[in-house]
């Protein structure tokens, strides 16, 4: 099986209001979408922006991909890099995610 593993960030278009319900919402739906074509990775997010690995196998990644690009909640993605891989990096994660806060922001 051939895998690939893309790498892109974007601007937050959220906003500060209901973010988090936003988010719930967003993880929901790309966990069970992602499941669906097995594609793995995670998000990393603040108030200002989003970065995200996908991988999987290379059609389902594009396709993944050229839907979050089309989404709203972000604008200006670009890709950071995009490569053939030998392994997953999150093989349990659907959708994993993390986020900055004050306990974390200091590292």
């Amino acid at each position: 099986m051939s895998l690939i593993r893309l790498v892109y960030f974007s601007e937050n278009c959220l906003g500060v209001g209901g973010r988090h319900a936003k988010i719930a919402d967003l993880q929901a739906v790309a966990v069970a979408r992602n499941k669906e074509v097995n594609v793995t990775g995670a998000l990393v997010y603040d108030d200002l922006w989003f970065l995200q690995a996908l991988e999987g196998e290379p059609a389902a990644v594009q396709a993944t991909f050229a839907r979050i690009e089309t989404d709203r909640r972000h604008r200006n993605a670009r890709i950071v890099s995009k490569a053939k891989v030998q392994s997953h990096l999150f093989p349990n994660w659907s959708m994993g995610f993390a986020t900055r806060t004050a306990r974390n922001e200091k590292y």
